[in-house]
């Protein structure tokens, strides 16, 4: 049997019966959801989400559905006009260059660097802002505004310090002022941005590259112009151009959930509720709004006075909306990169569990399940010594191999 799995701090995961077969057309179909029960684990939710769905993408012989296509991010519609508007004021832009019309290339330029401003949430990388910026520097060149040229440079090296000029658009000078300013004191200046998101936990891209989730210190940035962005399922794309310094730089993105994300929070809060329950009406619901067959529902909570927080996961029928088996596990952050395979380890097992055809509510028996860190493995040992001295106080005496071990003992 195998799954896939998916999380938002409640978290729903549809799950087949069948292992090793192929996606047949009657396939189970199934998703993983989570949603936070405080807004302290909100910041974990996401990150928590991917990691089941990593877990369950190892199966096969299942349709996976992920929150992502449930709960699609949606980008403002002003800023897709601009970005719209960018794309042809860049062609314009390109053409006017390789004529060497550099007066109207300016005009062009100046417009699409202004829409480009307004359509960060729509960027889908640096490309097209690097290309308009280089060609804005080697018209400013032309002009003979040298200063404004080393600036856009500054600009591009922000970006992609290793952009590749094209020999055959752009001048011999141009190319030397490029390399002069890459080796310039300004150019090995670094800089920190502070993002946070509200609600937290959102995904966090520096100039199109995914950098972790919010809130997130991004480090070692160049100094000049970069654009960030923050998504989030079922909520508005966020996205500003921000001016890197030596100083730290804090950016706040406060994202605009969608109108299904408002819909569905109430659905959520229920399922919150129902999560510990036999059947739940709120998951069965689940089978016909997203066309769903078996759900992994999740509960994530954090204990504010300790730090830990509590996973709590519940696999539904949704066709009936019966429990078939739950686990929970708990854990501290992710200093040393084990939650993955923690959270891994717990769908693996829910599994074993629904696979024995019985119902089980369980916290997980292996240690690294519901604790983390090598001091959570004292208790453990403590358990197992114990264990041991109990057995050899009760044969003490019967054999003389017993309570003994090592060579030097004979």
């Amino acid at each position: 049997m195998r799954l896939l799995l998916t999380l938002t701090s409640l978290f729903l995961i549809a799950l087949p019966l069948q292992a090793n077969a192929s996606k047949a057309p009657n396939a189970v179909k199934f998703s993983a959801i989570v949603t936070a029960a405080d807004r302290a684990s909100e910041d974990r939710q996401l990150e928590v989400q991917l990691y089941l769905n990593d877990a369950v993408a190892e199966y096969q012989g299942i349709i996976h559905r992920r929150p992502e296509t449930l709960f699609p991010v949606e980008v403002p519609q002003g800023a897709s006009n601009s970005f719209r508007r960018a794309t042809q004021g860049y062609q314009e832009s390109r053409r006017a260059f390789d004529k060497k019309n550099f007066a109207d290339a300016e005009r062009f330029l100046r417009a699409t660097l202004k829409e480009l401003k307004g359509s960060t949430p729509a960027l889908p990388d640096a490309k097209i802002l690097a290309e308009v910026t280089a060609m804005y520097g080697a018209v400013m060149l032309e002009r003979g505004d040298v200063e404004e040229a080393r600036w856009q440079l500054l600009e591009l090296n922000a970006l992609n310090p290793e952009w590749e000029l094209s020999t055959k658009r752009y001048s011999k000078e141009y190319l030397a002022l490029r390399e002069s300013v890459r080796r310039s004191p300004p150019a090995q200046l670094r800089g920190t941005v502070n993002v946070a998101s509200v609600p937290s936990g959102g995904r966090v891209l520096v100039d199109g590259e995914f950098k972790g989730f919010a809130p997130q210190s991004i480090h070692g940035l160049t100094m000049g112009r970069h654009f960030i962005q923050v998504e989030r399922s079922g909520h508005e794309t966020f996205g500003a151009f921000v001016d890197v310094s030596p100083e730290p730089v804090d950016v706040l993105a406060e994202l605009t959930p969608t109108q299904a994300q408002v819909a569905w929070n109430g659905l959520a809060s229920k399922l919150v509720r129902e999560i510990d329950q036999p059947t739940s009406n709120a998951a069965k619901s689940l089978g016909p709004r997203f066309d769903l067959d078996r759900v992994f529902i999740g509960r994530l909570r954090e204990d504010v006075a300790t730090g830990r927080h509590e996973l709590s996961v519940a696999l539904f029928d949704v066709r009936g909306g019966r429990r078939l088996g739950q686990r929970v596990m708990t854990f501290r952050g992710d200093e040393y990169g084990q939650l993955r395979q923690e959270v891994g380890r717990l769908i693996h097992q829910l599994l074993a569990d629904v696979s024995g055809s019985r119902e089980k509510v369980r916290r997980s028996g292996d240690p690294l399940n519901n604790v983390s860190g090598t001091s959570d493995w004292d208790s453990d040992r403590q358990r197992r010594d114990a264990k041991k001295e109990k057995t050899r106080q009760r044969y003490q005496g019967r054999d003389p191999l017993d309570a003994r071990s090592g060579m030097e003992d004979w």
